[in-house]
């Protein structure tokens, strides 16, 4: 075993894009050096890593990601994908694997499902226990007595009832008992550590981890009402898991317990970065978040298109929708101002069905929306990319021929500015966000233009 000196602090895998910019958000306002790869990298790629950002300049990785898709595979997928990648990050031998899911846990037995995916991970990462994170106050998730809780503005649904991911178009969310979710996709027992055991003085973590272990649970899910729980439950998994490869499953909550911000190395970490020269966002979300971002950059004038999706599925004519896109995009009146894709328009929108009907549709549009943007990309040669929608993005990235992100700037909570790592220099040294769609505020493509001041 190589000595803790050498030993990576800790190595995670993310289900999707979005969702894993936003563990290297966490990570990089704690100041803990990171990257996030497309593929497993080796020893020496990790070695060799340079940030082009200065306030990591000259310090070495701690932390090693793998951006992944598998919040989109089927079961038979997830295990063709799942192994090679969680035996290549095994050997890295870190404290901590954090096999990280989006906070809203969308998943089913036969999409995403985490319950298989953590049962591959365990024979990878052998773990007496297995801590389960999801609540993330930062970005209004929160569990409560087992519960799944997300903040929409002025309202807190449960997620059952939650107005997008009830509907979610793939993995739709018809329960919000985690434990009882999770029950239907792996064999391995819960354990739930609540809110008021949390706060019990009394009581302490490690006396609550012995009695799941005793009781012949596996899988122990904690409350996280507060950032308070979240520091609590970080100093407990710190203390009580002292060995290498330890297994742990959740959003960013798992970063942002096990390395929590400090203040004076948060304000170390916030870039500022001016307004884009040119800007191009591709969104593949059908959320109403996503819809209403698209409509207010609409009013204050910059371009919105809208994609045929119909069309572009179709193989006779996809290849003149794209035309119709491009000539489009270079009609543009004003070449400066930012141009928007987008391929539905909120959860109503009469599209989503007719692509339901389309043989893979929903598997393949992705796919049609990243090579439009990377032809995007190689014509306009623009400085900032934005991707909106977890899905869309991982295609959309692994597209663009990306080798690694670095962490830039924060833009919005969950999905901060990336710059770009690629061999081929029309798609390096990019600056990019990955937004889920439910994430940022109306003006967020506003925000993305105009950059960040401190």
């Amino acid at each position: 075993m190589e000595n803790n000196m050498n030993m990576l602090d800790l190595t995670f895998y993310g289900d999707d894009f979005t969702g894993s910019t936003d563990v290297m958000e966490a990570l990089a306002l704690a100041h803990v050096p990171v990257a996030l790869f497309t593929e497993p990298p080796t020893k020496a790629q990790i070695h060799d890593f340079q940030f082009k950002n200065t306030f990591f300049s000259m310090q070495k990785l701690r932390a090693v990601g793998v951006a992944g898709i598998s919040r989109s595979l089927n079961r038979e997928q997830m295990q063709a994908t799942l192994p090679a990648i969680f035996e290549k990050l095994a050997a890295l031998n870190a404290k901590f694997f954090h096999y990280k899911v989006c906070s809203t846990f969308d998943s089913s037995p036969g999409i995403g499902s985490i319950g298989q995916a953590i049962d591959i991970a365990s024979e990878y990462f052998e773990s007496e226990l297995i801590p389960l994170l999801v609540g993330m106050p930062k970005l209004n998730r929160f569990v409560v007595f087992g519960n799944l809780f997300a903040r929409v503005q002025e309202t807190t649904y449960r997620l059952d009832r939650h107005p997008t991911m009830s509907k979610h178009p793939i993995t739709p969310m018809d329960e919000s008992d985690i434990l009882l979710h999770l029950s239907k996709q792996t064999k391995k027992e819960g354990f739930l550590i609540d809110v008021l055991q949390l706060e019990d003085r009394q009581k302490n973590l490690t006396q609550l981890l012995d009695k799941a272990k005793s009781a012949g649970k596996k899988i122990v899910l904690f409350d996280t009402l507060s950032p308070t729980h979240l520091n609590l439950i970080g100093k407990g998994l710190n203390a009580y898991f002292p060995t290498s490869n330890q297994l742990i499953v959740g959003s960013s909550a798992v970063a942002t317990a096990l390395f929590p911000e400090k203040e004076n190395e948060a304000q170390r970490a916030k870039t500022a970065i001016g307004k884009a020269k040119k800007m191009i966002a591709m969104s593949g979300s059908c959320s109403p978040v996503a819809a209403e971002q698209i409509l207010y950059a609409q009013q204050i004038g910059f371009k919105t298109i809208a994609i045929d999706t119909v069309r572009l599925l179709n193989e006779q004519e996809s290849a003149s929708e794209q035309e119709r896109l491009m000539r489009l995009a270079s009609e543009s009146k004003n070449d400066y101002l930012p141009i928007i894709f987008y391929s539905a328009l909120g959860p109503n929108d009469p599209s989503l069905p007719l692509v339901k009907q389309i043989p893979h549709g929903q598997e393949r549009l992705p796919i049609l929306l990243g090579k439009l943007l990377k032809d995007l990309v190689l014509r306009y040669k623009p400085d900032r990319v934005i991707s909106a929608g977890g899905d869309t993005s991982g295609k959309i990235t692994r597209l663009l021929e990306i080798d690694a992100l670095e962490f830039l700037a924060e833009l919005t909570a969950g999905s901060p500015f990336c710059l770009t790592h690629a061999q081929r220099k029309e798609f390096d040294n990019l600056q990019i966000a990955l937004k889920g769609g439910q994430n940022g505020k109306k003006s967020f493509y506003q925000e993305a233009y105009e950059g960040v001041k401190y």
